[in-house]
């Protein structure tokens, strides 16, 4: 029977994602993780697994970095790292720790396997991010399920300007456009507001358009301030189609909020929306990276 739910909420969640309720502040948050290179070692990402907190909502993001191709093999350098791993290794990583996961838990999760947007090279309007996101898309589409687990493919969306490794919103569209083509499995935003960051490379319906406009995208983003409560609150204001599938925190790193804090100023700056007042469209879920 918990294998036919867990089925049913897998495929209730990748075919028709797009809808609405109001909610109130999750009472957990699930953990998400920048994988490292000790993840390779199957041990390793098998008792990450087993140690996971699924939180109220159950999302949670495996973050491996930027993609790269290196000239034969699709893949990502793990986060902080010129650590590559192959999309193979990728997903075996994904299974180990999903593995591990069903060994210590029943509570049903989503486990996002995510990239992030930042150029690595691919100069603006190339090809190469319309075949980086079939790449992911193949990818996600490719790894099982398990037990009590849903997959899906998320993506650090930012500008990530002043790093060096600008991306503007174009490609990032063309991206999401390109893994919405390959695969209907949900792909998650977790990033920034990119067009408050980079607003001569991104406008505001670019923004919309991977948070929730495209058929399978979703937004869970970064509220590491209060100010980018604020940032969120104008896409919101640019589109009320926008819905928020939760928010994003690193457990109070460098003096951030707090997962309970950053859930409360998105909800607070959506609900008390001087132009829109009382929508409530935040979801009861929240992860810490």
């Amino acid at each position: 029977m918990l294998m036919i739910f867990s089925l049913f909420l897998c495929f209730s969640f990748v075919t028709d994602v797009h809808f609405a309720y109001a909610d109130s502040l999750p009472s957990s948050a699930s953990s998400s993780y920048y994988v490292t290179p000790s993840w390779t070692n199957s041990s390793t990402a098998y008792s990450q697994g087993q140690s996971v907190t699924p939180g109220y909502g159950g999302d949670v993001i495996l973050d491996f970095g930027r993609q790269y191709y290196n000239g034969s093999t699709w893949g990502t350098y793990l986060p902080g790292t010129s650590y590559f791993v192959s999309d193979s290794q990728i997903q075996t990583i994904v299974h180990n720790f999903l593995t591990g996961y069903d060994s210590a838990h029943t509570q049903v999760i989503f486990a996002y396997i995510a990239t992030n947007n930042d150029n690595v090279g691919w100069s603006q309007g190339s090809t190469t991010w319309t075949d980086a996101g079939t790449d992911w898309g193949a990818l996600v589409d490719s790894t099982p399920p398990t037990i009590n687990t849903a997959v899906g493919g998320g993506n650090d969306i930012e500008s990530w300007y002043g790093t060096g490794f600008i991306a503007y919103g174009s490609d990032t569209v063309n991206w999401c456009n390109a893994y919405n083509s390959r695969t209907h499995m949900r792909m998650l935003n977790y990033g920034s507001d990119a067009s408050s960051e980079y607003p001569s490379g991104w406008t505001k319906q670019q923004v919309y358009s991977v948070s929730w406009g495209l058929s399978d995208d979703l937004v869970m983003p970064e509220i590491y301030y209060n100010s980018q409560a604020s940032q969120w609150q104008g896409i919101y204001d640019y589109n009320t189609n926008l819905y928020i599938w939760g928010t994003t925190s690193e457990y109070g790193y460098g003096g951030s909020l707090s997962w309970s804090d950053a859930w409360n100023a998105l909800n607070n700056a959506i609900t008390n929306d001087p132009t829109h007042p009382n929508s409530n469209d935040v979801q009861a879920s929240a992860t810490n990276i």
